[in-house]
């Protein structure tokens, strides 16, 4: 039995068999530092099937397409996270004169919204140095996503709004808000890409700087 000499003492241990060390990993571990990662590199292979598709993509400016689009759609979440709760809170305040939330949750989630705007803004800035054959693919895949989830986003807070008018009675309290919030940020997604660039010279502009492509177009027609 392996043993340890400290100060002139043996103490005896055991060394844990591989099994057993496996066995105590929790799930959550495992997953955060084996399963998603394998997970991302796996999907990242995936997605460069159809970059590589485009004429005159290269494989390093996809794979660097493809990582600033991610980061960038972690900013959005993170903006969202951040901005969502803050407007419901702000408007339940007004409604029913409740404070949902500390003034510290508020400054969290003013640090959550500024923390994701920064990595947006900082990978859609890498992600127009990539030249546009290897980046075509990846910013239209992340273009009409966002466009998907705004127009979804609204239907969801019409149709939630209308069918809660018509089965729910009475109505009391801030039961507008969700619905109206849904409404108000899928039809802000859904503006900001209203208008992406698919000509041969193909330069998709950002997801805010959507309605300078139609300013552009009719300048040059004129």
């Amino acid at each position: 039995m392996p043993f340890t000499r400290v100060a002139g003492y043996a103490f005896t241990h055991s060394i844990p068999h591989p099994i057993m060390v496996l066995t105590s990993v929790s799930v959550s571990t495992l997953f955060t530092f084996v399963l998603f990662p394998l997970g991302v590199f796996v999907a990242l292979a995936v997605a460069l099937i159809p970059c590589l598709l485009s004429p005159g993509a290269r494989l390093g400016g996809a794979i660097k397409a493809l990582y600033c689009y991610i980061l960038q759609t972690v900013g959005v979440a993170m903006m969202t996270a951040g901005a969502l709760p803050a407007v419901y809170g702000v408007l339940e305040k007004f409604s029913t004169g409740g404070e949902r939330f500390s003034a510290e949750t508020y400054l969290a989630l003013l640090i959550l919204f500024s923390v994701g705007g920064i990595v947006f803004l900082w990978h859609e800035q890498m992600a127009e140095r990539v030249d546009d054959a290897s980046r075509r693919v990846p910013a239209l895949l992340f273009w009409y996503t966002f466009k998907t989830i705004g127009n979804l986003l609204i239907l969801a807070g019409v149709l939630s709004l209308l069918f809660t008018m018509l089965l729910t009675k009475p109505l009391v309290g801030a039961w507008w808000i969700t619905p109206v919030v849904t409404f108000l940020y899928g039809l802000l997604v859904s503006w900001c890409t209203k208008s992406p660039t698919t000509s041969q010279n193909f330069r998709l502009m950002p997801l805010h700087a959507g309605m300078k492509i139609a300013t552009v177009a009719k300048g040059k027609k004129k």
